[in-house]
């Protein structure tokens, strides 16, 4: 079952982590609104969900990459996105 998950602090804001059963397909925070916990929040709220998930990132989103990791996830393979042709994690 796909869920999305949004967390509202005023108008302006539309933040947004999509899930499909276990596995994390996206959390969205705009660039203005990082760094104040909202990513933490969706996290968050995806652990309680579900008590093991599954993610990918890009290779070339170090960002992300360590937004996962500090959450504990760990590299179980690499692929190409078919899509773009970048690297997943």
């Amino acid at each position: 079952m796909k869920q999305h998950i949004r967390k509202y602090e005023n108008k302006d804001l539309d933040e947004v982590l999509s899930a499909m059963d276990n596995e994390v397909g996206s959390i969205f925070v705009q660039p203005e609104f990082q760094g104040r916990g909202i990513g933490r929040a969706l996290m968050d709220k995806a652990q309680a969900l579900h008590r093991n998930l599954e993610v990918e990132v890009f290779e070339a989103n170090p960002i992300g990459r360590r937004f996962y990791a500090s959450y504990g996830f760990e590299l179980l393979s690499k692929k190409i996105h078919d899509e773009t042709g970048n690297v997943l994690l």
